[in-house]
């Protein structure tokens, strides 16, 4: 199975809600540069298997990954309705509160 590396500490959607519509890039400050520059969410906020871990053969598991990747998917959604003005339902609501908590337990 081809698994994604690329491990966003802040969810690339997240990070998409920052780009303007037509050059679908964020504005990343340098400090070594001090300077600006344009890049995709793609390439920010990430790092290389930083939600895999070994099992007990040594086989790198991504199974945190791929949990967060699902409340991001669902959280996406819905905050797309959000952002429609559309009504939310109590399962929308539940969605929310448990994309919330993911991000609050991703800080510790």
């Amino acid at each position: 199975m081809n698994r994604s590396r690329r491990h966003h500490f802040v969810p690339r959607f997240y990070l998409e809600g920052f780009c303007t519509d037509d050059a679908r890039a964020l504005a990343v400050y340098d400090w070594v540069r001090n300077a600006y520059r344009a890049q995709r969410p793609t390439e920010v906020a990430h790092r290389r298997d930083y939600y895999a871990y070994e099992d007990e053969q040594g086989n790198l598991v991504f199974a945190i990954e791929e949990g967060l990747g699902e409340v991001e998917g669902a959280a996406s959604a819905v905050i797309q309705r959000v952002d429609n003005d559309a009504p939310l339902s109590d399962d929308d609501r539940l969605t929310l509160a448990t994309y919330a908590a993911r991000s609050e337990e991703r800080r510790v």
